[in-house]
């Protein structure tokens, strides 16, 4: 009994530890998740918007490398990877990094590989060991970036296939594992905190640089200093 009791006091002592590592672990991802969304939304630029969102977005999921694809007509072009300040459109691993993301983009649907394609279509199964093929990574998710409503709320959980949504795709997010083996429960907890102010951000930057003449109206803009008023009478 006396064994017993000093069992139980011990597993007890290790249930209220790992209760609290949770809420500390849960604390410190909200907090990064909110940082995520004060960042992603400071600028209407699409590139530094791109190059944010892949990069704090590779902070908060914990993972090894974050892309981000756009949508133009039917085929999507690589506009950021984390950790790369500029990218060679050219090279191998961009190039099929873009054409995975057009057909996955093309399906409509979110892409899940852990190293088996079994119950992939067989234009989806090539584009990915084509890729893995030349980056080597051990499990990537490509979602489709669907432009959120103006009054529905289009969250991660719908582009895990939760729910079908008929929204306009405007890219996709993609998330890859090389080194780290976080299990699929974490990632989808996290991708649900990151997913939507994604989405939110690129349909803003991409609304706000379609705008028409915007490079001429951002020009102006620079030259505002002419006609204030200590330079005006020069």
């Amino acid at each position: 009994l006396k064994f017993l009791v000093q069992m139980c006091e011990q597993i007890a002592e290790w249930m209220k530890t790992r209760k609290l590592r949770q809420f500390s672990d849960r604390h410190s991802l909200w907090a990064q998740a909110d940082q995520y969304a004060r960042l992603v939304h400071e600028s209407l630029d699409l590139q530094e918007t791109s190059y944010t969102i892949v990069n704090e977005g590779r902070r908060v999921l914990g993972c090894d490398r974050v892309s981000l694809a756009i949508l133009r007509g039917h085929k999507c072009t690589i506009q950021a990877i984390s950790g790369q300040d500029t990218l060679d459109d050219r090279s191998n691993v961009v190039v099929k990094l873009g054409a995975l993301a057009t057909r996955v983009v093309a399906a409509g649907e979110p892409l899940y590989y852990a190293g088996n394609t079994a119950d992939m279509p067989p234009q989806l199964e090539n584009a990915v060991h084509d890729y893995v093929d030349e980056s080597y990574s051990k499990a990537v998710t490509v979602l489709p970036l669907r432009k959120p409503g103006e009054t529905e709320t289009v969250g991660a959980k719908d582009a895990l296939g939760d729910r079908r949504v008929d929204r306009e795709i405007l890219g996709a997010l993609i998330i890859e594992q090389i080194d780290s083996e976080l299990p699929r429960e974490v990632m989808d907890s996290r991708i649900d905190l990151v997913y939507e102010h994604t989405t939110r951000a690129i349909a803003n930057s991409l609304e706000h640089n379609n705008l028409f003449l915007m490079p001429v109206w951002r020009t102006i803009g620079k030259l505002s200093w002419i006609v204030r008023a200590r330079t005006l009478p020069k």
